[in-house]
């Protein structure tokens, strides 16, 4: 093949240029095989890119916004600078060569930084402290319920405000639990001895409905009552559900009746309880010679069987002396009567066999013999009628006499 010298020519001028594009990184002199040229600085474009790390991984995501195209001269090293992010920590990164053409990237790594999630609460079981990245949403499971016996949970609270879900964490945070006492209601109930037996009987009227805060003390108080008094009150722990009674108990006092009497044999004293109905044993009769007993006295007061005991009570026996009697004939002289102590004699006017009837004030006494004996010491003072009757075959005879008891 034959070329031209202008063709040869031609090929020359080239290939030398393209040797001088490949020495201008070190800045060689170029020139054609007549001319030469001053060297050339180069720029190229490079891009700074910024990632930062997913809230719900370990991965980064572009901020495609705050991508930056840069300029610098082709082969020296790029000049990217990390931005400020609220929340993030650059990663240290290095800079890179720049190529020419225009596609070198600097990428930039943001992490979040982690935060500390702590509680505090005075009463239940509060979770434990954990680490957060910036940006955390609390959930519900971040925010639980807590429980105590006698008080009530009311949420959680931070620097003094009420949180709740959806919140995100930019910083430490301690959660405060809120809680409020319980106000609880308890009663108080009152029981009084029986008289019959030792055992109680609530006085259902006196029952108070009483409240305060749960886990502290109740605070019953006695009633007073009389003839009674209030055995030591034992107190309880309020119980948030209402639940708690207090039972006060009463015993009844103890009095003693005793007795007195100049004459006789009086019973013994003998203790009772308040309201002690007194029975017919409790105020016997007594006998005395020459006196008649007038019946048991208290304070003035004649003392019988019903009386109720409130207090220590002396019952004293009161008596009446006995003197004697008179006797004397009220009607009828077929029968005489005549006495010796307490015995009575009748005699008939006409001799012979009788059968007699006594009687007292109209009762008919036993005897039906001539002689009759009146037990006049447990009589009153006063006046009596005697009849005295005898009957043999056709004859009756009657005569009736006024007996006179004597005494006080």
């Amino acid at each position: 093949m034959t070329f031209s010298k202008s063709w040869f020519s031609y090929l020359t001028r080239a290939f030398a240029l393209s040797l001088c594009a490949a020495l201008l990184l070190n800045f060689v002199s170029c020139s054609d095989s007549s001319t030469s040229q001053e060297p050339k600085v180069v720029t190229s474009t490079y891009t700074v890119k910024h990632l930062l790390q997913n809230l719900a991984d370990d991965e980064y995501t572009e901020d495609e916004e705050a991508a930056e195209q840069k300029t610098g001269t082709y082969g020296t090293q790029t000049a990217a600078v990390a931005k400020t992010y609220e929340g993030f920590t650059a990663q240290t990164f290095a800079q890179k060569t720049i190529q020419a053409d225009g596609q070198t990237f600097v990428e930039i790594k943001y992490d979040r930084n982690t935060y500390t999630l702590s509680y505090s609460s005075e009463y239940g079981d509060k979770p434990q402290p954990r680490t957060v990245k910036y940006g955390y949403i609390l959930t519900a499971e971040d925010l639980p319920a807590l429980s105590e016996a006698n008080y009530s949970f009311n949420g959680w609270l931070l620097d003094g405000a009420s949180i709740e879900a959806g919140y995100p964490v930019k910083k430490d945070i301690t959660l405060t639990a809120l809680w409020d006492e319980i106000i609880a209601t308890y009663t108080v109930k009152h029981l009084l001895q029986n008289l019959a037996d030792n055992s109680y009987t609530e006085d259902e009227e006196a029952a108070e409905p009483k409240s305060g805060k749960s886990g502290t003390q109740t605070a019953a108080a006695a009633k007073t009552y009389e003839g009674f008094t209030v055995k030591p009150i034992e107190q309880e722990t309020i119980k948030a559900d209402g639940s708690t009674v207090i039972e006060i108990y009463y015993d009844r006092k103890t009095y003693t009746v005793s007795y007195s009497s100049t004459y006789g044999e009086p019973p013994a004293s003998k203790p009772v309880k308040y309201g002690y109905v007194l029975e017919t044993e409790d105020i016997p009769d007594l006998s005395e010679t020459n006196y008649s007993f007038k019946g048991w006295f208290a304070d003035g007061i004649s003392i019988a069987e019903g009386y109720i005991v409130k207090k220590d009570i002396t019952l004293t026996a009161q008596w009446r002396s006995q003197t004697g009697f008179i006797l004397t004939l009220m009607t009828g002289t077929d029968i005489t009567i005549t006495a010796d102590g307490n015995t009575f004699t009748a005699t008939p006017s006409v001799a012979g066999t009788y059968t007699y009837a006594w009687y007292i004030n109209e009762v008919q006494q036993s005897s039906t013999t001539n002689t009759f004996t009146l037990d006049t010491t447990g009589m009153a003072p006063g006046y009596y009628t005697l009849v005295v009757t005898a009957v043999s075959d056709s004859i009756q005879s009657t005569s009736s006499y006024q007996i006179t008891i004597l005494g006080e």
